[in-house]
C-alpha cells in the first residue's frame, strides 16, 4: 500500500511541478511536442530488436534491476521508494504538460500517448517496488535475530514477482513502440489542431 501511495504522490508532485517551469520553457517544450506531432507520419518504425533492447535497458535493467539491488542491500531499501516516486513524477509531469498545453486536445493526446503502455508498466513498477521492499524487510528481520522467516523462500518469491514484472515491462515497451505511435498519429490527425 505504501508503494501505491508513493507512486501517487510522485504523480501529484510531477503534475504540480509543471508550475515551476518558466513560461518560456513550457512554450519551448510545447513547440517540440507540436513539431513531433507534425512529423509523426514520416517517423520510421522501430524494429523489434530496438524495442527489446530498449525494454531490457530502460525498464528492466535500469528500473527493476536497480530496485532489486536496492532491496537486496537492505540499507538501500528506502531508495526503492525514490525510484517509484520518480516514475510517478515523470508520468504526472508528462500528463499535466500535455493537458495544460493543449487543454482538451492534450487530454486526448495524453491518453493516446501515455495510457496504453502504462496499463502494464505502472502495476509492474508498483509490484516490483512492493516485492523488493518486502524482501528487504524480511532480510532486516532475519539480521535482527528473527528465525521464523524463511529468507531463501522470500528470495525465490521476490525473484518470481520481478520476473513477471519484467515480462509485463517488455510488453509495455512493445506497446509503446508499436501501438502508441499509431494512436498518437491518429489522435494528432483527428483531434489536435496545428
Amino acid at each position: 500500500m505504501a508503494v501505491i501511495l508513493v507512486f501517487a504522490a510522485g504523480v501529484a508532485a510531477g503534475a504540480a511541478a509543471l508550475d515551476l517551469v518558466a513560461e518560456d520553457g513550457r512554450t519551448a517544450l510545447l513547440g517540440e511536442v507540436r513539431s513531433l506531432i507534425d512529423t509523426a507520419d514520416g517517423r520510421a518504425r522501430t524494429t523489434a530488436g530496438d524495442v527489446l533492447r530498449r525494454a531490457l535497458t530502460e525498464y528492466v535493467f535500469k528500473v527493476v534491476g536497480v530496485m532489486a539491488l536496492l532491496g537486496l542491500s537492505v540499507i538501500g531499501a528506502p531508495l526503492v521508494l525514490a525510484v517509484v516516486f520518480a516514475r510517478g513524477f515523470a508520468l504526472g509531469f508528462a500528463a499535466m504538460f500535455l493537458v495544460n498545453g493543449l487543454l482538451l486536445q492534450g487530454v486526448v493526446l495524453a491518453v493516446a500517448a501515455l495510457l496504453p503502455q502504462n496499463l502494464l508498466a505502472v502495476p509492474a513498477f508498483v509490484a516490483a517496488g512492493a516485492a523488493t521492499l518486502s524482501l528487504s524487510s524480511s532480510a532486516t528481520r532475519v539480521l535482527l535475530g528473527r528465525r521464523d522467516i524463511n529468507l531463501p523462500q522470500q528470495v525465490v518469491a521476490t525473484g518470481l514477482v520481478l520476473a513477471f514484472c519484467c515480462i509485463a515491462l517488455v510488453g509495455a515497451a512493445f506497446i509503446e513502440a508499436y501501438v502508441s505511435p499509431v494512436l498518437i498519429h491518429t489522435t494528432a490527425r483527428f483531434f489536435v489542431t496545428r
